[in-house]
């Protein structure tokens, strides 16, 4: 990809966050306690979070870290850093009932592209980067960054969507999250993830799979539907379910049906890499 595609690419998605900043909720509980737990913040330590969005990670972060350490998000979408500094739990925002100051005033949010850290290399413990790898236009030169800011032995947590190993089903869930309007780059599967993170120099030591439950309804009553996509997506969706059977996989979805209603389940994955040297 080309300096100019990339940021072709990186427009798209800065419109795709800016438009999406208010509502946006940063994912599955399970995948932030599956984060936390690999990359184990300790008192004292400096963490810092990439493509922080509206902070959820960040302020999580910082919570662990406490006042004796530093918890930085960074973002290229200013709509997205406005949200995360208008939380309660942002430094400076509201705490409880609107008044006062927020818990976290070891938390920072600075406006920055994941592959242009503006931050001297070996300056933190733990880098974290929640679902934002498959919407980088150079997801190689991303990775090498957050890995250059770790010091040596330092723990790089990545949580990502994942596509299937097999092709076929793959590129029918390039289809089913293009229909419902997803903007991305690429979806990785889980070992193209850990082959990227051990040539940034942060081979991969532990994974979790996160799984998270979906209702088709809410996608396709979802704003972010085109209209001309609705009819499509709801011909795809009706595939899945009618011939896909309890615990059956298709587009890398499981299939549920719980009291009479369909459920598609997504298993993220959460890697734990750790920096070498």
């Amino acid at each position: 990809m080309t300096g100019g595609q990339h940021a072709g690419t990186d427009a798209a998605t800065r419109a795709h966050f800016t438009a999406r900043a208010t509502q946006y909720s940063g994912g599955s509980e399970a995948s932030l306690q599956a984060m936390l737990e690999l990359a184990s913040p300790r008192p004292g330590e400096r963490a810092l979070d990439v493509a922080t969005g509206t902070g959820l990670v960040l302020f999580a972060l910082a919570g662990r870290v406490g006042p004796g350490g530093l918890a930085v998000g960074v973002d290229f979408t200013p709509a997205m850093l406005a949200e995360a500094a208008r939380r309660p739990s942002a430094p400076g925002g509201a705490g409880p009932g609107g008044a006062g100051p927020g818990p976290q005033p070891g938390a920072a949010l600075i406006a920055a592209h994941a592959t242009q850290l503006p931050f001297r290399p070996g300056s933190f413990d733990v880098v974290t980067c929640r679902f934002a790898v498959h919407h980088f236009s150079d997801p190689g030169a991303g990775l090498g960054a957050m890995v250059e800011a770790l010091r040596p032995g330092g723990r790089l947590v990545i949580a990502d969507f994942i596509c299937p190993e097999d092709p076929a089903a793959a590129e029918l869930q390039d289809r089913l999250e293009r229909l419902r309007g997803h903007v991305y780059v690429q979806i990785f599967t889980q070992s193209r993830l850990q082959e990227m993170l051990a040539a940034a120099g942060c081979p991969v030591r532990a994974v979790r799979p996160s799984a998270r439950e979906m209702r088709p309804q809410e996608w396709l009553a979802s704003p972010n539907v085109s209209p001309e996509s609705r009819v499509a997506l709801a011909e795809l969706i009706n595939g899945l379910t009618e011939h896909g059977g309890t615990g059956s996989r298709q587009a890398g979805l499981e299939v549920r049906r719980v009291d009479g209603e369909v459920r598609l389940v997504r298993t993220d994955a959460v890697l734990l890499g750790i920096k070498s040297g």
